[in-house]
């Protein structure tokens, strides 16, 4: 479904007037979009005439192409998935629209006031449009990883989620829109379409993380677990999902399982979580390394390095320069978040849904004692039932079936895994006892969850999330990183100058 984007109303307004925040973000957008006239009108008022200038005359032919634009009010949903090809088909006339007005402005010595009050008028829509977009696209893919989920007895098959190369080119639209809309001439688009952009960042960050979902359950189904201490090293022993998570989560440990300095092998938790990134979201090489430890996973999420700073860069080189990386990550619209149990338990004793999706990682503390011990994925996040499912690697929990959810006693109720060694497994965590007020109040269902059969999977209680972050858009792209501040004299510096200069100074050194 679409409806055109009428920006003229704004146009027919003096120059000294502005569209306000609350005239483009009324109570519906169909409302905004009524209030604001039609084209033909405008050129009434306006007087457009064949003796216009050619400066006017290409301002008046922006002004109806704008006036023209039509944006996807839905998000086409195929059977048990989701498609966005018509919205990027949007966001690339968006871009050539914008591209097309930024070269007017550079271009024309007049000001041009209506084009400029159409041109804000615009931006406020497209705002909302991306909004609604974004939105929509969060709510599908909750309802599929959901529906999808492995622990549901009916569960459908995974969904079909836009391909590598069509999220690539969502998330390339967007970048441009948002950088052409940031040019001074084209005064004061930048706000507006920035608020819309920062929604539709966390879409296209929440497609790739479902995506690395669905390579988590994959890698889930093969029931693999890891070798001996003895067989780690072994030459010519055949691989399996281990040895791959191992490499794909960065080689930091080798690119197959190795054992630690103590009895048994490298905890690899983490490296599952790294793994699925990599697999499903092309996280950045350097970044994988910051999922190895509990500590890194804090550090990395809060912009710290209180732990090891050569596993949380600060400093990121894009866009020709040296930044800061939590700077750049607001500059394009995409922080990283940390919620910790307290914001969670609070989220739940107030009847609402927590700040969690599929593709989150989750710190897990065993004991309670306040020190995290275990990282893990989201697997899925039902909130009306407050049931988060993570999906972990490094444990034991439930097993995949044949039939690619989780084994089952013939009751029809949940397994608990038999395993001889640690391996990929699920867990199921009840967030309502997350709170001790909520806890209370299902106390007699808890109770009753308790009288398990044998064999049965035990339900995990919501009080060992010890936290939860989710990761910038920024971190699925290719960047090189720094692990200190750069000076600022030195922040047009290339990395391979700076490679240069050292490698120079060494030489000098000898």
């Amino acid at each position: 479904m679409t409806e055109p984007l009428n920006f003229a109303e704004s146009a027919t307004k003096s120059s000294n007037t502005r569209l306000t925040q609350s005239e483009a973000g009324s109570s519906t957008r169909a409302q905004t979009l009524a209030g604001m006239g039609g084209f033909n009108a405008q050129n009434k008022v306006l007087g457009v005439s064949n003796e216009l200038s050619g400066s006017r005359t290409q301002a008046y032919s922006l002004i109806s192409r704008l006036n023209g634009l039509t944006a996807p009010l839905t998000i086409q949903s195929a059977e048990n998935g989701l498609e966005i090809t018509s919205l990027i088909a949007w966001l690339a006339q968006v871009r050539g629209l914008l591209r097309d007005a930024q070269a007017y402005a550079h271009t024309t010595q007049e000001t041009h006031h209506e084009f400029h009050e159409c041109l804000r008028a615009g931006a406020q829509l497209m705002r909302i449009s991306l909004t609604n977009s974004a939105r929509q696209i969060r709510s599908g893919l909750s309802a599929l990883m959901t529906s999808s989920s492995v622990i549901n007895s009916e569960r459908t098959a995974d969904p079909t989620l836009p391909n590598r190369e069509q999220t690539d080119g969502f998330r390339a639209h967007l970048r441009s829109v948002q950088s052409i809309a940031a040019d001074p001439a084209l005064q004061g688009s930048a706000e507006a379409v920035l608020a819309g952009t920062t929604h539709a960042n966390d879409a296209a960050l929440a497609i790739l993380q479902a995506q690395s979902v669905l390579s988590a359950r994959e890698m889930w189904r093969e029931n693999d677990e890891e070798p001996t201490r003895e067989n780690a090293g072994q030459r010519g022993r055949e691989r399996n999902t281990v040895d791959e998570v191992f490499k794909d989560a960065g080689g930091a440990f080798g690119n197959r399982a190795a054992a630690d300095h103590g009895t048994g092998i490298w905890d690899w938790c983490g490296m599952f979580v790294a793994a699925s990134l990599w697999r499903g979201a092309a996280i950045d090489n350097e970044l994988r390394k910051g999922y190895l430890h509990t500590n890194n996973i804090k550090d990395t999420f809060n912009y710290e390095q209180r732990y090891n700073r050569s596993r949380s860069p600060r400093s990121i080189w894009a866009d020709g320069r040296w930044w800061g990386l939590e700077e750049y990550h607001e500059h394009r619209g995409s922080v990283r978040t940390w919620t910790d149990e307290t914001a969670i338990a609070a989220a739940v004793a107030g009847r609402s849904a927590a700040t969690i999706r599929s593709g989150d990682i989750v710190l897990i503390d065993h004991t309670n004692n306040g020190s995290a011990d275990h990282i893990v994925m989201v697997e899925s996040y039902d909130p009306v039932t407050q049931t988060l499912v993570t999906i972990e690697g490094n444990t034991k929990g439930i097993k995949a079936a044949t039939d690619g959810g989780v084994e089952r006693l013939e009751s029809g109720r949940i397994q608990n895994g038999s395993y001889a060694r640690t391996g990929t497994g699920v867990h199921i965590r009840d967030l309502r006892t997350a709170s001790t007020e909520s806890a209370a109040e299902y106390s007699e269902e808890l109770e009753a969850r308790a009288q398990r059969e044998s064999g049965e999977y035990r339900v995990r209680s919501g009080n060992s999330v010890y936290g939860v972050g989710r990761p910038s858009l920024v971190d699925m792209e290719n960047h090189q990183y720094a692990a200190r501040n750069i000076p600022e004299a030195l922040r047009t510096t290339s990395p391979q100058d700076m490679t240069t200069a050292q490698s120079r100074s060494a030489e000098i050194q000898r």
